[in-house]
């Protein structure tokens, strides 16, 4: 089906592939794929929005959901989904408790066997569906599938490609050593492990995807790595990834720190000294004056003893009992 062509015109401060391009439907063999419901939060982001919807429909998937739940915009967004509304499962734009309430509403309305959440200002790469579902298609337990994720500006300017971990100890470290899936346009994940990890905190605005991240892979029987980018998101100075980093810094810091803790308990006291460990010569790092060479001088000796304090944490790490 050449679903461009029945798609209406996108609007022209879209520069991407999804402007005039599509995932053509024969990249699909001729075999059952599972269905992949994509779940978007959405407020406020008119401006994109458009280009995040067409990444997904122009995949040409065979077995897609898309859901589309929206705070109660109050710019152009309902009009966008109204223009879009015969190729979207459901959407629906109304008051909620914010990002987490919104993805918790969507995620139960999904009903795909492959779960995966997109901001409404993020676009996937094309192709991306294809290599997930055949993926899905092969795979057995519950699944996490990771892959690279670029960082854009506002404009859609490279800022840099990210490779994510896939082992819950460099999840947990923190400290910008590993670098962890820090955005949902970067993996797709079995229905299994939501169910399992359950509801987003609808009173954490900010750090609720961490926290999940902790406890799916934890959940997860594979977690597994595709060298491709899968997606492109951005860094500016309206997104919260932004805000986060820059307003709060330590105090942020501080708190992924508390949840990994508290997530990795289930792996024993001698796990948790080495993490509480690392989480303390990783702050020290970070307080370091740069006054008479001393950061200079002293982070090499911190970042020795922390990749130590990796290795013993890897090798206690282990999938724990239920």
């Amino acid at each position: 089906m050449n679903l461009l062509e029945k798609l209406p015109t996108p609007k022209p401060n879209i520069k991407s592939w999804c402007a005039n391009s599509q995932t053509s439907p024969d990249t699909y063999e001729t075999q059952v794929y599972p269905k992949i419901s994509i779940i978007m939060p959405s407020y406020n982001q008119g401006g994109f929005i458009e280009e995040t919807i067409r990444s997904i429909l122009l995949q040409n998937y065979p077995a897609l959901e898309l859901i589309i739940m929206d705070g109660g915009s109050t710019d152009e967004t309902v009009d966008i989904l109204k223009k879009y509304d015969k190729w979207i499962n459901f959407w629906v734009s109304e008051k909620d408790a914010g990002q987490s309430d919104a993805m918790n509403k969507g995620w139960r309305k999904a009903t795909g066997e492959v779960i995966a959440f997109i901001n409404s200002d993020d676009y996937y790469e094309q192709e991306v569906l294809a290599r997930v579902g055949k993926f899905f298609a092969k795979a057995k337990g519950k699944n996490m599938l990771l892959g690279k994720t670029r960082v854009i500006e506002s404009d859609g300017t490279e800022i840099k490609v990210k490779t994510p971990c896939n082992r819950y100890s460099h999840l947990a470290v923190l400290g910008g050593r590993h670098a962890m899936p820090n955005n949902p346009v970067g993996y797709f994940y079995s229905r299994e492990i939501q169910e399992e990890v359950g509801d987003f905190d609808v009173n954490d605005h900010y750090s609720m995807d961490y926290r999940f991240l902790l406890k799916a892979f934890k959940s997860a029987d594979y977690i597994s790595f595709e060298d491709a980018v899968f997606g492109n998101y951005r860094y500016d100075d309206h997104t919260k990834t932004f805000n986060n980093n820059q307003a709060k810094g330590s105090q942020v810091r501080l708190k992924l720190q508390r949840m990994a803790v508290e997530e990795s308990a289930v792996f024993g006291e001698e796990y948790l000294r080495y993490l509480q460990k690392s989480h303390a010569l990783t702050n020290r790092k970070f307080g370091l004056t740069s006054r008479l060479g001393i950061r200079k001088m002293l982070t090499p000796r911190i970042n020795k003893q922390l990749e130590k304090i990796d290795e013993k944490l890897l090798a206690l790490e282990r999938k724990p009992s239920s």
